[in-house]
């Protein structure tokens, strides 16, 4: 009751859901299809907002959009030019894009215009949703863009000229670390490997290599009280330090985990200045309010809610840990069990919505965090110190860096420790919202009983481990009880997965033509979000690509030690000719040891 704050944000949470579930007022409805031209192309004009690098291709986000559309009038007068506004676009241009227009600039741009898809298997990444927490709506493969007229945005391009140097700099300084001390910095993931992503997900790290609110709330206070050490008064300091997390913001990409933490950070400045106390949970009520006035969709989102949630842990079960586990007498131990007991919370809060959103769980992950979370300050420092000298003396820079290089090869070490260990990774599948429903209400029920009953804090303890080991098995229970056939969309391909009532798993080909990284994003997820974590047999018809390709993907994922996945049996087709990529899949599942091959000439 002394929270009027939290109890506004919950009633505004639960409007915006109901208004959605009900259809009274939907936040994720995607626009209907535009109309194209008889070409079957499309003009719009647009400013440029920002720049998006991945590994194969560079978007161009437009903002202010509008399209170009031809009315018939007449035989005599022919087509009249329309334009009407449309929600904000990305462009992906089939050639090389400059990179030099600045943001702000005028352009238009001719191409095929389609509104973003949703996923096509359950378990697949969903792109409009990402989309639509950026605003945009629609995509564009480009064939041409040309600059309608010149105007800039000076302090949003000046941000992004700065975080391009800073990022060649980390390159030339630090070639072998670039990758992450980019992500960790300035938020730049298109020189990160697919590899590194996996083996930090694997150690539970991949929140490092994101501009989170850990990072903010850090450099916030580090810089908040260097300032005070230069004997500046609190008022002065507490703006400038809010300013400059402001423009750090910018500079790193505006994503919401850290529109998230510089709304509390400048509501924890505030109550500096004006001498009243901070309330973490109030501060992140307000926050959550007023990032989803401005776009609700956010309500969905795993970065919104993961990052909201782990607030939540130490806002809420942190305290009542605490009351729950004794902590040891002595700095040292002290400081180390309050450690172990955050690590906790966070894990046990965040854990519904990891398997939701990942479909797997990082057994080790507490562990991991504990001798890496205490070293995130310092990486930071010397990534950011290295960073900025590097654009002017790159010797100077090596130097600076080469704590932040050390680090960052003892977090890969790590990691790559952790994934050799039995278990490291559990896949435990998509649960259901009723399944975790009753894994909070387990986790309550769990703190509620402690406080009931009088016992001593060992009792205390077991009961809630009791309540919290039910909550997680009723979370991760799945069951099937017929046969299920699902046969997935790969593009110009074939892959079906068959699910026995016994709990067995075949896979019947697996490869397309005309999707990249078929096995990685569209067959692997779909395992992993029905709780899949062996194959029993993968049978494969022929050796054409686009029946293989796919299942050759997740046998390289194995064989690196990039998934948990399990694949026991390779059914091979029994030619008395092989054909060309029979013998490649065959010996690529022998040398992934996991596999046992099945000879192809034992017919059945």
């Amino acid at each position: 009751m002394k929270r009027p704050m939290c109890w506004l944000c919950l009633l505004f949470l639960a409007g915006i859901w109901l208004g959605d579930l009900t259809g009274i007022m939907p936040v994720r409805e995607n626009p209907s299809v535009l109309p194209q031209e008889e070409n079957g192309q499309a003009v719009i004009y647009g400013r440029i907002y920002q720049y998006n690098y991945s590994e194969n291709s560079t978007g161009i986000w437009l903002k202010d959009v509008y399209l170009e559309s031809h009315i018939r009038k007449n035989s005599i007068n022919g087509k009249e030019k329309k334009i009407r506004p449309i929600p904000q676009t990305i462009v992906y241009l089939q050639e090389e894009c400059d990179s030099a227009l600045p943001l702000g600039t005028w352009v238009q741009a001719q191409g095929k215009l389609t509104a973003i898809a949703g996923p096509r298997n359950p378990g697949e990444f969903d792109s409009r949703l990402y989309f639509q927490t950026k605003k945009i709506y629609f995509r564009m493969s480009g064939r041409k863009m040309s600059v309608y007229k010149r105007q800039t945005w000076r302090l949003r391009e000046g941000m992004r000229r700065i975080r391009e140097k800073m990022t060649h700099s980390l390159e030339r300084a630090a070639p072998g670390q670039a990758g992450i001390l980019c992500a960790m910095v300035t938020g730049e993931k298109s020189l990160l490997e697919q590899e590194e992503k996996n083996r930090l997900a694997a150690g539970s790290l991949s929140h490092m290599i994101s501009i989170s609110g850990m990072h903010l709330g850090l450099l916030g206070m580090l810089f908040f009280w260097l300032l005070q050490k230069m004997r500046l008064s609190i008022r002065p300091a507490s703006v400038l330090a809010v300013g400059v997390m402001l423009l750090y913001g910018m500079l790193t990409g505006e994503n919401v985990a850290t529109m998230r933490a510089l709304g509390m950070f400048g509501l924890a400045m505030v109550a500096k200045a004006a001498g009243r106390s901070y309330d973490l949970l109030s501060a992140l009520s307000l926050s959550v309010i007023l990032i989803l006035l401005d776009n609700p969709v956010y309500l969905y989102y795993s970065g919104f809610l993961l990052s909201c949630g782990c607030i939540c842990a130490v806002g809420l079960v942190l305290p009542q840990l605490g009351e729950i586990f004794p902590i040891p007498k002595g700095k040292f131990w002290k400081n180390f069990s309050q450690a172990c007991q955050m690590g906790i919370a966070v894990q046990i809060t965040t854990l519904p919505l990891v398997a939701w959103f990942y479909y797997e769980i990082p057994l080790y992950g507490i562990l991991v965090n504990l001798l890496a979370a205490p070293t995130l300050a310092i990486t930071l420092a010397s990534g950011i110190l290295g960073a900025v000298v590097g654009m002017w003396q790159v010797a100077l820079a090596r130097i600076l860096l080469l704590p932040g290089c050390l680090l960052v090869d003892f977090y890969q070490f790590l990691c790559e420790t952790v994934k050799k260990l039995p278990h490291a990774v559990l896949i435990v599948g998509q649960p259901e919202k009723w399944q975790m429903a009753l894994y909070y209400g387990a986790l309550a029920a769990g703190f509620f009983a402690v406080k009931r009953i009088k016992s001593g804090r060992m009792a205390g303890a077991a009961l809630f481990l009791a309540f919290w080991f039910t909550g997680t098995v009723l979370m991760c229970w799945r069951g099937h009880e017929s046969l299920e056939i699902t046969c997935l969309d790969v593009g110009q391909g074939d892959g079906a997965v068959i699910q026995s009532p016994q709990g067995e798993c075949y896979l019947v080909d697996g490869g397309s033509s005309s999707q990249s990284k078929v096995g990685q994003y569209r067959i692997l997820p779909f395992l992993k979000s029905q709780g899949i974590s062996q194959i029993d047999v993968a049978f494969i018809s022929h050796a054409d690509a686009d029946h293989v390709n796919g299942i050759e993907e997740i046998l390289k994922l194995i064989q690196t030690g990039q998934t948990s996945m399990k694949i026991r049996c390779l059914a091979l087709p029994g030619l008395e000719e092989k054909e060309e990529g029979q013998e490649k899949i065959a010996t690529l599942a022998e040398c992934s040891c996991m596999v046992k091959k099945q000879a192809a000439e034992n017919k059945r």
